[in-house]
């Protein structure tokens, strides 16, 4: 909620884009079914990337390291972690709030 809130308040929204944002700035338990439901299936579409993702970085690690480990496990883990503060970073330089 609060990325559309933050984007609402610095872009030139069209009005009936921000009325829409506005009626979904509700909590969670107050969303119909229907917006839960879609708000699910963009969640699984996320873990679906973070999931290929970490197959990526499996599948690199294994490859230089021939066999992957117990301690491989964290490794990835920190490496995802890693791209994920860099994305994130990017994005708040694109976006100029660089906290």
């Amino acid at each position: 909620m609060e990325w559309s809130q933050h984007l609402a308040a610095e872009e030139d929204l069209s009005d009936d884009r921000l009325k829409r944002w506005e009626s979904l700035w509700i909590p969670y338990a107050e969303l119909s079914e229907e917006m839960k439901d879609h708000d699910r299936e963009w969640a699984d579409k996320v873990l679906d990337e973070v999931r290929a993702l970490l197959d990526r970085l499996k599948e690199e690690r294994k490859e230089k390291c021939g066999v992957l480990t117990a301690e491989d496990d964290s490794i990835l883990l920190g490496q995802f972690e890693d791209k994920l503060r860099k994305a994130n970073r990017e994005f708040a330089e694109k976006d100029g709030d660089n906290e």
